[in-house]
């Protein structure tokens, strides 16, 4: 099998022949179902919480609640190129206080392409809901549910081996929306009629990354890099009438 997954241990078999390490790290590991060329793995954590401050105030109010977290994942079972489909989600219900309600998940597409035996191109697509808690304003407001971050991402990278030498370009284009307050998006046209006022809208932001980066090996078990990334947050919307903007732009530079 060719997983894309970065998380997934590599553990020599024939030091492990009982695969004795692995379970002991993660004793839960799905076994996988196979269909076809694929590899199906699916599971499910069923649980509750208890919290003595549920809002987090300095006056804390007891409350409970009902959680379930499902994972599925398609696994490619290839000997050359991958693909990898993959969805997990974070559902909780509070008993009395459903504005502390979970409402978190994930989907991703993620497919490797191998040209020849030395270059690799890759490509992902990612769509999320996260959840954005109060803040100092808005942290006794239990009238008010917790903001949805819309997320979006694609990225794209190709790597090639030269013998000892490795060189990796990486890109990605990130958009995280936030929900408005009242529930729906704010549009432009709203805000210049003045209808509804964009809450969370100035909020909105597009993230552009590159990477580039450069790993010479040793031996097996030594590699030095080099690494250089440049990184540009653009805003949906200026913070002021007169157009000022949270925009900025970094780089960053990381020999090791």
């Amino acid at each position: 099998m060719t997983p894309l997954r970065g998380d997934i241990l590599d553990v020599d078999p024939a030091e492990d022949p009982l695969g004795l390490r692995v379970r002991q790290l993660d004793p839960f590991i799905p076994l996988g179902t196979r269909i076809g060329s694929f590899v199906l793995f699916t599971e499910a954590e069923i649980g509750g919480i208890f919290t003595d401050n549920v809002l987090g105030t300095p006056n804390g109010i007891s409350d409970y609640a009902f959680e379930f977290a499902p994972e599925v994942r398609l696994e490619s079972d290839w000997a050359r190129h991958a693909f990898q489909a993959e969805f997990t989600a974070d559902r909780s219900w509070f008993n009395s206080y459903s504005v502390e309600d979970d409402k978190i998940y994930a989907a991703l597409l993620r497919g490797r392409l191998d040209v020849g035996a030395r270059t690799q191109l890759e490509l992902e697509l990612g769509k999320a809901q996260a959840q954005d808690g109060r803040n100092a304003t808005s942290i006794t407001d239990i009238a008010g549910f917790q903001t949805n971050v819309q997320q979006e991402q694609i990225s794209a990278t190709a790597r090639h081996n030269f013998n000892r030498v490795t060189v990796e370009v990486e890109g990605s284009i990130s958009t995280f929306d936030y929900e408005d307050l009242t529930g729906t998006q704010v549009t432009i046209a709203d805000t210049l009629a003045g209808t509804q006022i964009p809450q969370a809208d100035v909020r909105d932001y597009r993230e552009n990354e590159l990477t580039m980066r450069g790993t010479y090996e040793f031996n097996p078990g030594l590699s030095v890099y080099v690494e250089g990334e440049l990184t540009e947050d653009v805003y949906k919307q200026p913070v002021t009438d007169s157009g000022i903007t949270r925009d900025s732009s970094a780089s960053r530079r990381s020999p090791a």
